[in-house]
């Protein structure tokens, strides 16, 4: 049955058939499953997406990401294909990590470490095994409005399968870096994963994400959604690399809520991608809260990047960090949206957001909007972004030495862009992220 969409905005024909074809896939998924519970949610999700729509070049927030060439598309979830273990090592860090390996968004036993055989004080259970046994895989810490507000989180919720979930016990300090690596193999697949992560008092975890595709020009498309529930004195950090194929489809929501004494740290990496929107939620509900979120993105031909922040200081004495830096060329489109917000009672307050972006060509284009919201008097707060071609007087001058203009480009580049790199304390990671971010300029060679 033909479904119509009751968003209160007016959507274009494509957007609306869009609309359909997704919450009848939802609806189809419903109809093979056997939790009440996920039925259920599904099914709130459904009427909420209706209601909602998907977002039109009209919403604030969307204004310079257009999904026209997303919504060209008809994506639905396949059957999960079987790949080998040759075919992804080559993904793997070479230092000492925990595998765990999600194919077309589904967990594969066969290539991930074994989860009954972690660490003392870690636990790993995936998504598709808690929706068997209870609803909470379901559910978010946070408001309800936070997921609600953000249609491709609404989205997820409509196709929810699978995730990972990882629960870090009191005073448990992690010290293998849990890896994970996501890998798209399927034409017109969505992989969608629901994931969940706490961080008890006082305990410590890293977490890798990757994100690939098998094939150079298979149309994916993917959509996480990550919670992040840090304790008091507890200590994330978090990298993530998206190296999707230029034809593929990115989205990822993350919420973030930390305790007293918390520190998050998170870098996120984007390299491919036809068009990605990578999002994070902090809300620092203890004192003394320290957040960092730094990025770094290389965007080429017409890539689409979007990444965006949002911090909410509550109580006082938080420290916010961010570094966001952009290298596009060609004509691909670059979008940094960040937001800090710092309410009455969130005294002595320290709050840094920094954008800074370098643009190869004519045609490549970068929109920014950084953003302070603050209701409290006692407070250091700055954000500050620039945007420009590349100095041809530091090209001239390495080209006097005797290094060909496409090296010198590469060279002046590649320093501009590490940067963000330098907020990894871990040298085998920051050493391995590094390679991969030198791999994708090799463009300029």
């Amino acid at each position: 049955m033909n479904q119509v969409s009751n968003s209160p905005h007016r959507m274009s024909l494509s957007a609306q058939k869009a609309i359909d074809f997704y919450v009848s896939e939802s609806q189809n998924l419903n109809k093979n499953c056997k939790n009440e519970v996920v039925k259920s949610e599904r099914l709130k999700a459904q009427k909420h997406f209706m209601q909602q729509g998907l977002p039109s070049r009209r919403d604030e927030n969307w204004q310079y990401t257009p999904l026209t060439q997303f919504l060209k598309q008809k994506f639905s979830i396949k059957g999960v294909s079987h790949i080998s273990l040759d075919q992804i090592k080559g993904f793997f860090p070479s230092f000492v990590v925990i595998h765990l390996v999600f194919v077309d968004g589904a967990f594969s036993d066969e290539l991930s470490d074994s989860l009954s055989s972690l660490p003392k004080g870690l636990v790993i259970e995936t998504t598709a095994d808690l929706l068997e046994m209870s609803d909470d895989a379901l559910q978010v810490s946070l408001d309800s409005e936070s997921l609600e507000k953000e249609p491709f989180a609404v989205l997820n919720t409509m196709f929810v399968k699978d995730g990972f979930n990882i629960d870090v016990a009191k005073h448990a300090d992690i010290e293998i870096p849990i890896f994970v690596l996501h890998v798209q193999t399927q034409q017109g697949h969505a992989s969608v994963l629901r994931n969940r992560v706490r961080v008890g008092e006082n305990a410590a975890l890293t977490l890798i994400e990757h994100s690939v595709s098998i094939e150079e020009d298979t149309v994916g498309f993917t959509n996480f959604v990550t919670e992040f529930d840090l304790a008091a004195s507890s200590r994330m950090k978090q990298l993530i690399i998206q190296e999707e194929n230029l034809a593929s489809y990115h989205f990822s929501n993350q919420f973030i809520k930390q305790g007293e004494k918390s520190l998050f740290e998170t870098l996120y990496i984007n390299l491919g991608g036809q068009l990605s929107r990578h999002q994070n939620s902090v809300v620092l509900v203890g004192e003394h809260c320290e957040t960092s979120q730094n990025s770094l993105c290389h965007g080429q031909g017409n890539q689409i990047i979007d990444s965006r922040t949002e911090v909410n200081h509550a109580l006082p004495h938080g420290q916010s960090n961010q570094l966001h830096k952009f290298v596009l060329r060609d004509k691909s489109r670059g979008v940094f949206n960040g937001m800090i917000k710092v309410a009455k009672d969130a005294q002595k307050t320290d709050g840094q957001m920094d954008n800074k972006n370098i643009l190869l060509s004519t045609e490549a284009r970068m929109d920014v909007k950084p953003q302070l919201e603050i209701y409290a008097d006692d407070v250091k707060c700055s954000h500050g972004s620039a945007s420009g071609q590349i100095d041809y007087n530091q090209v001239f001058y390495l080209q006097a030495r005797g290094i060909r203009k496409a090296d010198a480009i590469k060279l002046i580049t590649q320093a501009f862009l590490l940067e963000p790199l330098q907020s990894i304390s871990n040298k085998k990671i920051r050493d391995w992220a590094e390679i991969k971010v030198k791999q994708s300029l090799e463009v300029f060679a």
